[in-house]
């Protein structure tokens, strides 16, 4: 189970430094690599983070991958987490008025 003090929306909001960002983003892979059933897993991280406040849609679904995150672009805060069927996850921070989030690391070829 996820920390809810470090990776629950408002642990986010009032900091989502880089660390913040990327151990979601470590702890996130170590879960998937370890399981068994892909989509059973994300499903269960994805009620885990709904629970601590996180507003999740799934935006895009493809062969490859799933994007998870708040819909409305520039005018909408939050996470967007992006789950690999290579058992990859991106995770990103979108700041209101953005057009694009704040990434540790850029890797998000469609956008």
């Amino acid at each position: 189970m996820l920390d809810r003090e470090n990776f629950g929306a408002d642990a986010f909001e009032s900091s989502n430094d880089s660390t913040r960002i990327t151990g979601l983003e470590a702890e996130l892979a170590t879960r998937l690599a370890e399981a068994s059933d892909f989509d059973g897993a994300m499903a269960e991280i994805i009620a885990e983070l709904w629970a601590f406040g996180h507003d999740l849609w799934n935006l895009d679904h493809r062969e490859d991958l799933e994007i998870w995150g708040r819909p409305g672009g520039a005018h909408a805060a939050g996470l967007v987490v992006t789950f690999w069927r290579t058992r990859r996850v991106d995770v990103g921070w979108y700041t209101l008025g953005s057009s694009s989030p704040e990434f540790v690391r850029a890797r998000y070829p469609h956008w």
